[in-house]
């Protein structure tokens, strides 16, 4: 805007000066010119024609710089409204992602959710059942105190692990907006088998852990890394359906990858993948199961970018399929920078 102003003013002061300069020297002109029939005529333009000449000059100059001018603001006025349909655009974007995320995530816990509600009906079975063998003991004289507080150990054990289940089960269920923090990699293990283990004693699938120690802290959303792991392990399950009972075996293994991530492989003993399939088992809506709907992996794959890291799938030398994928190590800087307590948020 500065240089428009410079501009016009300059355009205006050499309209001014040549239009002055014009009438001082055009007496002499006229006199010279005078003497000679055909300039007569260039002598009177320039004596009544030029100073007008150059001031329309100057006007046309000046429209032609304000149509600049106002095409310049158009064109600055579209740009903001382009980045502000874009900004728009990807905030719909993360927020249609995340609610496909959530009703994945419920889709694989409605699955579960019948060898849920056995793995909550044992603690709470167990909770009456040790409740009236105490009112048994109570009715006694003397009561049995030693007996009394085995009785009473087993209920708070029993209220406990009820109680683990449900507060996990809630972090799941619950939508909620990406929250990156530092994350124990075993922690996150135990709290998928502590879901799964009614899955896995009903299928009759043995599973085993192998973590390396120590393992460093990664930075990532605990809920989310949670629904990838579990998503892997049910899939293997379904992988071994049809296999033998002691052929149903599933490894999770954690080890570092490189210097800056960790690495988390589920391992199992199915019928493996096609070599084309290794990579179309992460596209949307390709499933290789009867009422699959094909957007468990893909919607992992997302998860784990978004994490900067990487899923992908091999087929096991022995027989099965192996996926892997990695999370970034949470770095020494922002480790001092959690500002939140650790643990599951409420979401």
């Amino acid at each position: 805007m500065r240089l428009t102003i410079i501009c016009l003013s300059a355009v205006l002061h050499w309209c001014a000066v040549t239009a002055h300069a014009a009438r001082l020297e055009t007496p002499a002109r006229v006199s010279s010119m005078t003497r000679s029939a055909p300039h007569g005529r260039i002598a009177r333009f320039l004596d009544f024609e030029g100073p007008r000449a150059i001031v329309v000059g100057g006007l046309a100059l000046l429209t032609l710089l304000g149509v600049l001018i106002a095409q310049r603001r158009a064109h600055q006025r579209t740009q903001a409204q382009l980045s502000k349909l874009e900004r728009r655009s990807a905030a719909e974007l993360l927020l249609h992602r995340q609610q496909l995320t959530h009703l994945t995530r419920v889709a694989i816990l409605g699955e579960l959710s019948g060898a849920i509600a056995h793995e909550l009906n044992q603690p709470l079975t167990s909770i009456l059942s040790n409740a009236q063998a105490a009112q048994h003991l109570l009715s006694r004289e003397p009561p049995d105190v030693h007996e009394m507080r085995q009785i009473l150990t087993d209920i708070i054990n029993d209220d406990r692990r009820a109680g683990e289940i449900i507060h996990h089960l809630r972090a799941l269920l619950t939508r909620g907006e990406t929250h990156f923090e530092g994350l124990d990699v075993a922690e996150l293990v135990h709290d998928v088998l502590i879901v799964t283990r009614g899955e896995l004693i009903r299928r009759s699938v043995q599973l085993q852990t192998r973590l390396e120690e120590p393992l460093p802290s990664v930075r990532g959303d605990r809920v989310e890394l949670q629904q990838v792991l579990l998503n892997l392990v049910f899939n293997a399950c379904e992988s071994m359906s049809e296999a033998a009972a002691p052929d149903r075996q599933i490894e999770i293994v954690a080890a570092r990858d490189g210097a800056g991530a960790v690495r988390v492989s589920v391992l199992d003993r199915g019928h493996g993948l096609a070599p084309e399939q290794l990579e179309r088992v992460f596209d949307s809506f390709f499933t290789t199961k009867a009422q699959g709907l094909g957007l468990g992996l893909a919607i992992s794959r997302s998860i784990i970018v978004a994490h900067e890291g990487r899923l992908w799938a091999t087929n096991r030398v022995t027989g099965g399929a192996a996926f892997h994928f990695t999370v970034p190590v949470l770095q020494r800087e922002e480790s001092h920078e959690q500002s939140t307590p650790y643990g599951i948020h409420s979401r």
